[in-house]
């Protein structure tokens, strides 16, 4: 049942229509009836996407600082100015990264947003187009009709409206018009928005012999904040949400299937040394062998 919940509170937070939002919440409260007065009481608005008050592009963080310090696990062991520099060579990596991915990108737009328009364009050419007026279809597709207005930028199904890139509906209106596809997405998938995002450098501050610090500054002693730790090892790795504590089953390298490991599969007809079914076999081997009478 956990994993059944753990599905419907993701589809109904990626849900671009309330309609669909509605659904997948009253899937959840027949499973469990707190669980929707629970996210009720949170406020949809912080973790449900059709109803965010602005605009997600398709991106969802649950916690951007447990992510970072992850990144910077070890690092967080040595002292602050190591720290800090290992920070910061973490991050200029990333523009680096990015940097190089920018450069060799041809499109006018991200890889990503070329990729979702790639695969919503082999849906499109499936579709009935009815056109309206200029900017205006009515797109049927799958037994379902959406109202297309590519002035605006709006279809029905939101997808257009809420990550403003094109949607599968609103890319079978603009084939019709013989339009450039890429010219209805945002400014913030335009490929030298994300070449300028990603332009600058974080540089090393240099040798420290070569700092310049003034003289107050030098009189000054910091000392260590004052610090009780608690007992028990200290805990490195991130802290989980709760929808990430479920458990996982167990999959065997030997026979694929799950609920055991290697060591106590019964299933391979290569045995492991220490296997259950391997000791069996030889305890029951032997005594056979004791209860036999010995052959002259």
């Amino acid at each position: 049942m956990v994993a059944g919940l753990h599905d419907l509170f993701f589809k109904a937070a990626r849900a671009y229509r309330h309609s669909e939002f509605e659904k997948y919440m009253s899937e959840m409260s027949s499973l469990n009836p707190k669980i929707k007065d629970y996210l009720l009481e949170i406020g949809p608005g912080r973790w449900a996407r059709c109803l965010y008050p602005r605009r997600r592009y398709n991106i969802q963080t649950s916690n951007i600082a447990e992510s970072i310090n992850s990144a910077v696990k070890e690092a967080r062991e040595q002292p602050i100015l190591k720290l800090l520099d290992e920070l910061r060579k973490t991050f200029q990596n990333w523009f680096l990264e990015r940097s190089k991915l920018a450069a060799s990108t041809f499109y006018p737009v991200t890889t990503w947003a070329h990729k979702e328009m790639r695969d919503k364009l082999e849906k499109a050419n499936c579709m009935e187009v009815e056109q309206l007026q200029t900017n205006t279809f009515n797109v049927k597709y799958n037994q379902k009709t959406f109202f297309v207005d590519l002035e605006k930028r709006t279809c029905t199904c939101r997808q257009f409206d809420l990550d403003e890139i094109p949607c599968s509906h609103a890319i079978a209106g603009i084939d019709k018009l013989y339009r450039n596809k890429y010219e209805y997405c945002s400014k913030w998938y335009d490929i030298m928005m994300y070449k300028n995002t990603y332009n600058g450098s974080l540089n090393p501050v240099g040798d420290k012999e070569d700092w310049n610090i003034p003289e107050d500054i030098k009189q000054e002693i910091l000392l260590p904040p004052i610090y009780k730790p608690a007992a028990g090892r200290r805990k490195k790795q991130r802290y989980k949400s709760a929808t990430e504590t479920f458990k996982m089953s167990t999959k065997c390298g030997r026979c694929r299937r799950t609920g055991h490991n290697r060591k106590t599969c019964k299933f391979s007809p290569a045995l492991h040394p220490y296997s259950k079914k391997h000791n069996t076999n030889e305890a029951s081997t032997s005594c056979k062998a004791q209860s036999s009478p010995a052959a002259f």
